[in-house]
């Protein structure tokens, strides 16, 4: 108990909006991973459409290109969709805090390390560093990788180290997808 400025005894003051907000990351955590393996990859598709409607395309050009349907992004990515007014075109919001399941190349000689990441903002930038990473190691430029030096995803360390990406890089440490799929 603490005393007030009248000398009164209260409680301490306790944060409930903050443990309310973790207690709803850990329900869609925990939502997320009883998906099964074929709701898991239909969620995969559905945020990769939404990336498609952030970048120009329609609603349904976005669920032919990945191959679902439109119900089933506005499923899985609804709240990340606005239409302003009934009959217009639904666009993407800029932001979102969905949970991702993503793999950072080359930590160890291991392979990718998974991580989760919240929001698109984090995945725009793991998506960033994989292409400065390609570019270096077909050009040996560095120049890219400058940006993410200290930098930290998913509370990983980015590899910016020259010689260690070409070691790994030397080891058959491939990289081709950003996604990590629920199986394997």
């Amino acid at each position: 108990m603490e005393k007030s400025k009248t000398g009164k005894q209260r409680r301490p003051r306790t944060k409930k909006r903050s443990q309310k907000l973790t207690r709803t990351n850990r329900r869609i955590e925990l939502a997320v991973a009883k998906l099964t393996a074929r709701s898991f990859e239909a969620r995969k598709r559905a945020l990769h459409a939404l990336t498609a409607i952030r970048d120009g395309a329609s609603l349904a050009e976005a669920a032919k290109a990945e191959g679902v349907s439109q119900r089933t992004i506005r499923k899985y990515v609804g709240s990340a969709l606005r239409q302003d007014h009934v009959g217009g075109r639904i666009r993407a919001v800029a932001t979102d805090r969905f949970t991702r399941y993503l793999q950072i190349p080359g930590q160890e000689a291991g392979g990718p390390t998974k991580v989760s990441v919240k929001g698109n903002k984090q995945a725009t930038e793991l998506a960033a560093y994989v292409n400065a990473r390609a570019i270096f190691l077909r050009t040996g430029d560095t120049t890219a990788l400058r940006r993410f030096e200290g930098k930290k995803i998913g509370g990983h360390t980015l590899v910016t180290d020259p010689q260690l990406l070409t070691a790994l890089a030397e080891q058959g440490d491939s990289f081709d997808q950003l996604y990590s799929s629920l199986v394997g």
